[in-house]
């Protein structure tokens, strides 16, 4: 397992609550390995559906927790995290054309689970290009899945929050962001990884490169299972064939029987 211990530039690991196998996080792997992205902490299960990620799941490395609390944990103590760092998603309306604006949001204001606890007060939200990375050292950032933000069983072991400005569409309603999940997430990976000088992905044209890993003991297993159900498969069509050859055997036997009587 790669540990801080092992190199004293700084890093960035993702923690996400995981609540069922089927979640698709590919996308969300894929993003993470093309800013260097080692290590991804979840709550929950750790096995999950990795489509989409084209590959970016055999670069990182998902360890679970059964808890938010040991999952923040294992970053604050094993990964050396100075901070962690709550992606709220986009916000629209709190955008500044020049950069220059400082913006701070009110957490409750932006999630809705946390107007459920409406006695519990995290603190502000700050615009990405506003946040200073390069003093926070190993970070984690916690994202949801979902567009509402983080979950509230995750924001109560952040250290901050952070979002991604846009300009605000000029209706009646409260618009909904223009940015799902993964643009944010690129975004905010984008800025950390600047910062903090870790280096991102090679391109290979105008994709990140993945290039082919070396077999692991996981690839192994998984393809002695593929052999074990190519044989099964393989012997249940012999054995329906064989029946079916049985069968049309004993229907001319019978066949002759009859004539015979």
């Amino acid at each position: 397992m790669e540990t801080p211990a092992s190199n004293c530039s700084p890093k960035i690991y993702l923690m996400i609550e995981n609540p069922s196998k089927s979640t698709s996080l590919g996308p969300i792997f894929r993003c993470a390995s093309a800013f260097g992205v080692k290590i991804i902490v979840v709550v929950g299960y750790a096995q999950c559906s990795v489509d989409g990620s084209h590959g970016a799941s055999r670069h990182l490395e998902i360890i679970p927790f059964p808890t938010a609390e040991q999952a923040s944990q294992y970053i604050r103590d094993e990964c050396a995290c100075t901070s962690i760092i709550g992606l709220l998603g986009a916000a629209p309306g709190d955008y500044s054309e020049d950069g220059s604006l400082v913006v701070t949001r009110n957490a409750l204001a932006e999630l809705s689970t946390f107007q459920e606890e409406a006695e519990v007060v995290l603190g502000t939200s700050y615009p990405i290009h506003c946040y200073d990375f390069s003093k926070t050292g190993n970070t984690c950032i916690v994202l949801s899945r979902l567009r509402a933000g983080v979950q509230l069983t995750l924001a109560q072991h952040c250290d901050a929050f952070i979002h991604v400005p846009h300009i605000p569409l000029h209706c009646e309603t409260v618009p909904p962001p223009l940015l799902d999940i993964h643009s944010t997430l690129s975004i905010a990976l984008f800025h950390a990884s600047a910062s903090l000088c870790v280096t991102e992905r090679w391109f290979n044209g105008h994709k990140y490169d993945v290039e082919n890993l070396a077999k692991t003991q996981r690839d192994d297993l998984d393809d002695m299972k593929s052999l074990y159900r190519l044989e099964q498969k393989q012997g249940l069509e012999e054995a329906i064939e064989h029946a079916l050859d049985y069968n049309s055997l004993a229907a001319l036997l019978g066949a002759g029987d009859d004539e015979s009587s």
